[in-house]
């Protein structure tokens, strides 16, 4: 009867309670909608009539823009606080979803993927930063790896919720579409109302101290944008660690963009049914997405050998991943492409948490 008791005092006495709760509330929200979007995004996108060049086009403008954004937003966090960011973050994703809901042609389409663009490289490091700066306050001495893990695992759960959900909505047994919106776009809806939920979380719930604030912060934080970037790049080419992690975070982001253009178009061929493709990529993308989140509650469990060397245990990961999309790009039917995406993003997401601590660490 007492270890429940125990359990709950434990919980309400802990001071990095309501901090972490904020931390992984906002996590789930941030990756809700992708999780919703991710299984309908190509094949909304070709029944408007854009095909994979165009669809290919809109990628690479979205992740050009993130990549591009990445350290002049940075100075922005650092300037105005990660409230405002992360709020900013928080429109940029509502700003693509209603792009998406609304477009029709490669040119709108184009503008929603900036938008979004931007919003992932706001949403970049503010949160984590945030619930670390406070937690350090608490309690200095405290390991990261934990709670790096449990918001990667619910960064998975989120992720297979909304995929999950994506997959009901769109196979709707003797319907098209509803109220008004075709079947594929109402999961788009769905991350719009996410988003809407984690500008509020953000706004009411990511609290911080700040001193400098209003339109001088703002123009402080602009013209500060060049000698950011400039610091920043000197700091990530002059320190190796810093380096490698980065180049390495670039070449996962560029294999996991080239794997979710292509993966859906080749289940359909492996299929051999367009349509049953449609029916069936909810759930591959649930499956992949609860592969990354016991990917990331695995970082928690690791061998000691492992655990006190995060930088080469990432790196033995990621080689595992690597031979996955091997396995990937030889898969002779769905189930084993399911297989490989499980094996792929279980292992990146594994390997990511052990890159953040290098980060945070550092």
């Amino acid at each position: 009867m007492s270890w429940p008791v125990r359990i709950a005092d434990a919980s309400v006495t802990d001071p990095l309670s309501p901090v972490r709760r904020v931390f992984l509330l906002a996590t789930f929200l941030r990756w809700l909608g992708t999780g919703l979007t991710t299984p309908v995004l190509v094949l909304l996108l070709t029944t408007r009539d854009i095909d994979l060049r165009g669809v290919g086009v809109i990628f690479a403008v979205y992740g050009l823009t993130t990549t591009v954004s990445e350290l002049p937003t940075g100075g922005l966090a650092d300037a105005l606080g990660r409230r405002p960011v992360l709020a900013a973050a928080a429109l940029g994703f509502m700003a693509f979803d209603i792009g998406l809901l609304g477009g029709r042609h490669l040119s709108g389409l184009v503008v929603a993927a900036v938008a979004g663009g931007l919003g992932r490289a706001l949403a970049s490091g503010p949160l984590e930063s945030w619930f670390v700066d406070r937690a350090r306050a608490i309690t200095p001495d405290m390991g990261l790896r934990p709670d790096l893990s449990r918001a990667g695992t619910v960064k998975g759960v989120a992720l297979t919720a909304g995929a999950l959900s994506s997959t009901v909505v769109t196979t709707l047994a003797g319907a098209s579409s509803w109220a008004g919106l075709e079947l594929a776009a109402l999961p788009i809806a769905g991350a719009l109302v996410a988003d809407l939920l984690l500008l509020v979380v953000v706004v009411v719930a990511v609290r911080e101290d700040r001193t400098t604030r209003g339109r001088d912060a703002l123009d402080q934080a602009v013209r500060g944008i060049p000698s950011v970037m400039a610091v920043g790049s000197r700091l990530a080419w002059s320190t190796g660690m810093v380096r490698r992690v980065l180049a390495t975070n670039g070449g996962i982001g560029l294999a996991v963009v080239t794997i979710e253009l292509f993966w859906q178009p080749r289940l359909a061929d492996l299929i051999g049914s367009p349509a049953r493709a449609a029916q069936v990529a909810g759930l591959v993308v649930a499956s992949y997405m609860l592969a990354s989140s016991l990917g990331a509650a695995m970082a928690r469990h690791l061998p000691a050998r492992m655990a006190d060397r995060p930088g080469p245990a990432a790196g033995g990961v990621l080689a595992a991943a690597a031979a996955g999309m091997v396995g990937l790009a030889l898969a002779p039917s769905g189930m084993w492409l399911a297989v490989a995406l499980m094996v792929i993003f279980g292992l990146v997401a594994l390997s990511g948490v052990l890159r953040q601590e290098l980060l945070h660490e550092w």
